[in-house]
This record gives C-alpha cells, structure tokens and sequence, in this order.
C-alpha cells in the first residue's frame, strides 16, 4: 500500500466526520452559523482524495447526517445536494491551480445555481416566494415597538414587501459571493496547510478594476434616472438589483485605494481597517462616499501619479 493512499484514508476519516456534524447541525440553531461553512469539508475532500474515497465518503457523510436528522432528513439531504455541486466546482478549480479570481468568479456562479434550483424545486412542490416574502416582512414588522409600528402607514409595508421581493436577485447574488468567498478564504489555508500550493487573491491595495466598469455603471445611472420609481417592471428589477453591486464593486475599489494610499505613504495598517470599521458601523454614510472614492481611483489615473511623486 503506497503512503497516498492511509493519507487519504485519514482525510476521508476527518473531513467526512465533520461534514456530518455539519449536516447534523442543520436542524439545530446552529445552522445560521454553520450554514456558511458547509461546502468547506466537501472541497477538502475532492482535492485530497480519489473519486471513488471522495463520493463514498460524501454518501456515508450525507446518510449518517440524514439518519440523525429523523424527519428533517429531506432537508439534509436537499442541503447536501446544495453545498456538494459548489464544493466540487471550486475543488476542481484548485487541482487546475486556476487563480483565486476564477475560483470565486465559478465558485459564485455555482451557489447562485444552487439558489435558483432550489427556488425551482420548491415552486413545483407548491411553495411561492412572495407570499413567503410578504409573510416574513409582516411577521418583522411586529416584532417592532407598537410606537415604530403605528408610524408605518399600509402604504409603506405594501411599499417595502415590494421592494423586498424585488430585491431577491441581489440577495442571492450577495449570499452566493459571501459564501463563495468562506469557502475559498478557510479551504485554501486549509489545502495549502496539507500540502497543496493554491494561489490567493493579490494584496488588496494591487487591486485594481478595469476602467470600462466606469462606463457600465455610468450607463445603468443614466437609465436609472429614467426609469420611474413606481415600477414594477422586469426591466425596473434588473437595473434595481444592478446598481447596488456596482456600488458595492467600487465600495471595495475605494477600499482597495485607501490601502494603496497606507502603503504608499507608510501609514500604520490600522487606518484602513479604521475606514471599514466606519462602513460597517455608519453604511449609509460612508458605503456611498467609498463607492465614490472607487469610481475616481478607476477612472483617473491617481496610483500612478502618486508613485511619481
């Protein structure tokens, strides 16, 4: 017997295992924070192991998480489906050794796939989603104080449900990236920490956008301006859930730009992370003023003329 193969078998034994803890922990409370993780096992195993130890171990995984779930074993199973076809898309990108950009680009267009079928799925099994929507946004809504819930008129909760349903693309969207996102930042340092030499994204203060997206965005402004405000269109969706991500691409270039800076003029690294924290904790103020900080660093050539001077 070679020395791949008893690795592999420890792999198969350590990453199966906590892959059905994972599935397990789907029926518990634990699942709004587990949920994120569960490609991550599933990736680990695909590169480490042949296909025959991967899929015997990802049955195994599944079986044993559906037999302690009881009656929720459909729903583990559905999730199993749902963080497996991902997992092997971005496990598969890594023994290509494809750069950290084409495993997030595939990585996202694969959850996104995932959400889209299992809206599918649940629509022929009978569910709606904006009766669903409707109810959750109404159920919210009474949770709040009866003083904030008597200064909401009929007309802004119908308002805002419709602004919520419309807004799911963007939610699927920003869920697929983020989760994307985990599975690559923890399983890479975990493959690179077995052995494997996966590449990672470039420092953030190198990133840089292609000037063209400066265009686009100025493009779905413009159209924007024209469309009314009380429509409901397919055309009035799109552009809806367009702007918000080209905001917040260059939310991230202006972050990216403000690193530059810090290393540029040899600032202390905290400062950066200062500009995040303020995002995070005052978004509607400083989300808009760092997309506007992107736009500028995209559109001229500010990086360059810095290193001159």
């Amino acid at each position: 017997m070679s020395s791949e193969q008893p690795r592999g078998m420890r792999h198969a034994l350590t990453w199966g295992i906590l892959y059905s803890v994972l599935l397990i922990s789907l029926v518990t409370p634990l699942m709004v924070l587990t949920f994120w993780f569960l490609s991550i096992p599933a990736v680990i195993l695909y590169v480490k192991t042949n296909r025959v130890l991967f899929w015997g171990t990802i049955t195994a995984s599944v079986l044993i998480g559906a037999g302690f779930a009881g009656g929720a074993a459909a729903q583990i199973l559905m999730l199993a489906l749902f963080s497996l076809i991902p997992a092997i898309v971005i496990g598969n990108s890594y023994r290509r050794l494809h750069s950290a950009r084409v495993v997030l680009t595939r990585g996202t267009v694969a959850f996104i796939s995932m959400f889209l079928a299992v809206l599918v799925i649940a629509a022929s099994l009978g569910f709606e989603l904006n009766p669903s929507i409707d109810a959750t946004v109404r159920e919210s809504i009474e949770i709040l104080p009866e003083a904030v819930r008597q200064t909401l008129a009929a007309e802004e909760i119908r308002s805002l449900v419709q602004l919520t349903q419309m807004l799911v693309p963007l939610y699927i969207f920003g869920t697929s990236f983020f989760m994307a996102a985990v599975t690559h930042a923890i399983g890479r340092r975990v493959l690179n920490r077995l052995g494997e030499t996966l590449a990672g994204l470039k420092p953030i203060r190198q990133w840089r956008l292609p000037r063209a997206f400066v265009w686009y965005y100025l493009i779905v402004l413009f159209v924007d301006l024209l469309t009314p405000v009380k429509n409901d269109s397919f055309f009035s969706t799109v552009i809806m859930n367009v702007v918000p991500i080209f905001m917040f691409v260059f939310a991230v270039q202006g972050i990216a730009f403000l690193f530059f800076i810090a290393d540029a003029k040899r600032w202390g690294r905290w400062i950066p992370w200062l500009r995040i924290a303020l995002i995070l904790l005052v978004p509607y103020l400083f989300f808009s003023a760092f997309s506007l900080l992107g736009v500028i660093d995209t559109a001229f050539p500010l990086r360059e003329r810095m290193r001159k001077h």
